[in-house]
Formats: structure tokens, sequence, C-alpha cells
């Protein structure tokens, strides 16, 4: 089945808040919880020709921490792996803000 980029990611608050607590549970102590990645390179990703998504990869930096690689994805759910790439997301902790309702 291809990609079409319409594809129904949904989730209610009160189910990603459940699902990212599950998952921060089983974290040592300062363990990542998450990433951000600015809009500007989710742009550079997106505006590719023939990119309809992004996939992510889970991953290990090279000091060994874990990570999340992003890249493109086009409609016959290929990467696009020989163009725009991510990494180096802004860890949380101890990037996390104030108000993060999914890690509070």
């Amino acid at each position: 089945m291809a990609f079409t980029g319409n594809e129904n990611h949904d989730v209610t608050l009160a189910d990603a808040k459940v699902m990212v607590q599950n998952h921060i549970a089983t974290l040592p102590p300062n363990g990542i919880h998450g990433g951000f990645f600015g809009k500007s390179k989710l742009l550079d990703i997106l505006n590719q020709p023939g990119c309809v998504g992004i996939r992510y990869y889970h991953a290990l930096n090279a000091q060994g921490d874990p990570t999340i690689v992003l890249v493109g994805t086009d409609m016959n759910e290929d990467d696009l792996a020989h163009g725009e790439l991510a990494e180096f997301s802004k860890p949380c902790p101890p990037r996390c803000g104030i108000n993060t309702l999914l890690n509070a």
C-alpha cells in the first residue's frame, strides 16, 4: 500500500500522556524522554520533490546516547536517504520546557 501523506495519526492528549509516561517509566534516571527538531529542518525534509512524509529511526549517537534520525519518505514507502536528513535534536531532558504536558 502506498503512502499518500494524508494518513491518520490523530491521538488524544490523554492517550498520548499515558504512552509517554509508560515510556518514561522504563528509562534510567535522566534518560532521554524526547527531542526537539526545528521547523526549518522539518520543512527542508518535507519540501523535497516526491516527499509525502517523514520516517524516524531510533539510533545511537557517537556517545552511545539514544537519538532519532529523520528522513523524508516517498509515496512508495521508500526513504529519500540521498536527500535531507536530520538528527542532532535538542534532547529532553534537559531541554524540556516548563509547560510540557506530555512530559509532566
